[in-house]
């Protein structure tokens, strides 16, 4: 299948959804929105506590702040998880329902490695990366006595390595919410596999084919956001579910969609 055929594929599946799916964005937005405030406040009371000389209130302070800071960014990534399942028993079954934004906190549902993978991307994109800036500059400085080619040179080399970590993997956090049995590690070499020969496919998908759609997002201040983002996910969805049937056709989607058996082609 070619991308617009993917794209015809996802207008078509999206028909009447659009009114529940807004509304899931809508609950998402406003959760986060909800505890990111919160934590800000959280954060601007801080600084009174860490100009005392009470060092106890320091560490407990700092504490604190730590704690909030990464149960807001749980409670982001649960809702997103759930966003997630939402589209792809969409894009399975051809129906949506409210409830699976709600996904993470199901018994089985697994969340944390849905955050693992997050975390284990975003250390394959940094560690690497800050090192090749690194290097970059260094030897800037040893070839030409100045750090700037190297900045310029290392900063290319991070985007390269970014982008080829992120399309790699890029199914990598659907599987863990698609296939609950599976590891981390699972998770992350059955999405090389399934990219493997698409990785060209995925980079138009993701960098080009939507471009001209930032004109809408622009010129509505980002209101139209509403509608894109759902074309956007049911398009990626339906382009994993079908690398999926063609990697792995005997396991007709696995046994982790003992919910999900009826399957939209």
């Amino acid at each position: 299948m070619k991308i617009k055929d993917y794209k015809a594929a996802a207008r078509r599946l999206l028909r009447g959804k659009y009114g529940i799916l807004i509304a899931s964005q809508f609950v998402q937005y406003m959760v986060s929105y909800t505890v990111l405030t919160v934590v800000m406040i959280i954060f601007g009371s801080a600084f009174a506590f860490f100009t005392t000389d009470n060092e106890v209130m320091k560490v407990v302070t700092a504490i604190l702040l730590a704690v909030s800071i990464i149960l807001a960014v749980l409670v982001s990534l649960f809702m997103t998880l759930g966003l997630n399942k939402q589209y792809l028993n969409m894009c399975r079954r051809g129906y949506v329902t409210f409830s699976d934004l709600f996904y993470a906190f199901r018994p089985g549902a697994h969340p944390m490695r849905y955050v693992w993978v997050s975390l284990c991307m975003g250390l394959m994109v940094g560690i690497p990366g800050l090192l090749l800036i690194f290097l970059a500059v260094l030897g800037s400085e040893l070839a030409f006595g100045s750090g700037t080619v190297g900045m310029v040179a290392g900063n290319l080399l991070f985007y390269a390595w970014t982008i080829y970590i992120c399309v790699r993997y890029a199914f990598a956090s659907f599987i863990v919410i698609d296939k609950p049995e599976k590891t981390v590690m699972e998770a992350l070499k059955r999405s090389s596999r399934l990219t493997r020969k698409r990785r060209l496919k995925l980079i138009w998908l993701f960098a080009i084919s939507f471009l001209p759609w930032c004109i809408p997002l622009v010129l509505t201040l980002g209101l139209a956001a509403l509608w894109i983002t759902p074309y956007i996910y049911t398009t990626i969805f339906l382009f994993y579910l079908r690398a999926e049937q063609e990697e792995y056709p005997e396991e007709s989607y696995g046994s982790a969609s003992t919910e999900d058996k009826e399957v939209t082609q």
